[in-house]
């Protein structure tokens, strides 16, 4: 059998340039090399390529490892798609409304799906209209980047400021006090969700701190919360995904309220893969070996004989 040849595009110019480096080694440490024949096209912090261009066009499909901007937006998808190339994930509108917290809860509000509140701040003295305690973010950043609680008006300033440096549009929702949970999501056509992932983060928040180093967070899977409940959860995450039209995998972040309301708080359309992260923490708690994961992302990309 011919292997596939697989490029593992990582790196990137974005905020997320690091954890793009650890999900792409990550990638390409577990790409069965019966099967396929790995290639690292990796993208320099400034943007610059590290591997000649043409080399692209000769990959039976791109797995695409980049996070955040240029990456998970639709930027690059939409590159591949004008090359005819095949490429892991979900393809551009869906990359572009899922990267956009404003775009998808909207979309979310419309389909019925319950989402946390939002409102859209321009200014530090705007944010003091609102009851505390709330949480300002950036609307296009991952990994919590620029994300932080205001408990009292003296925070308002420094917090503001943090997520503005994004240059996105500032959000600012209400501090939900729930259970945050998060659900990964594999197929196309019809998609399935994966064992929940209850997160209890030892910092205030699952910040950046808490998702990226070990000890930060307790991540329980399969998440501890009543049968009835995990089953809702698992269908408004499938739900929100295909709503968006995303396609082969994905992880919607969610919270359980106290009285058993689940509110959707966003989407990852390209998640970790990360020796840390919950996508494949979620799959390999169903069973699915990290390495059968990788394979199982790549089929959703390019059906393949076997």
């Amino acid at each position: 059998m011919n292997r596939l040849k697989v490029g593992v595009l990582f790196g990137g110019n974005s905020s997320e340039h690091d954890i793009s480096i650890a999900s792409g080694e990550e990638v390409l440490r577990h790409l069965d090399r019966v099967k396929y024949r790995p290639f690292r096209l990796f993208i320099n912090r400034d943007g610059s390529f590290d591997f000649p261009l043409p080399l692209i066009r000769e990959m039976d499909v791109v797995f695409i490892a980049l996070h955040g901007s240029n990456g998970e937006d639709g930027v690059i998808q939409g590159f591949l798609d004008t090359l005819k190339i095949r490429y892991t994930g979900s393809p551009l509108a869906a990359s572009n409304i899922g990267i956009n917290k404003i775009y998808s809860k909207l979309l979310w509000s419309y389909k019925g799906i319950p989402t946390v509140p939002f409102n859209i701040v321009s200014s530090i003295s705007a944010c003091r209209e609102y009851n505390l305690p709330f949480v300002l973010k950036p609307s296009s950043q991952g990994s919590s980047l620029g994300v932080g609680i205001v408990d009292n008006l003296d925070q308002v300033r420094k917090v503001y400021e943090k997520a503005a440096t994004f240059g996105d549009a500032v959000m600012l929702e209400p501090y939900i006090s729930g259970l945050e949970i998060t659900i990964g999501v594999l197929g196309n056509e019809k998609p399935y969700a994966l064992p929940i992932v209850a997160i209890v983060p030892k910092n205030k928040f699952f910040d950046y701190e808490a998702k990226y180093k070990k000890g930060f967070a307790d991540e329980i899977v399969p998440a501890k919360i009543p049968r009835k409940t995990a089953l809702r959860a698992q269908h408004i995450a499938v739900e929100a995904f295909k709503s968006l039209g995303c396609r082969g995998f994905g992880r919607v972040d969610m919270f359980i309220c106290s009285n058993e309301h689940i509110l959707v708080s966003e989407i990852n359309t390209i998640p970790g893969f990360t020796a840390n992260s919950l996508l494949p923490k979620a799959a390999k708690a169903s069973g699915i070996t990290m390495f059968e994961l990788i394979d199982r992302i790549i089929r959703y990309a390019i059906p393949i004989p076997y």
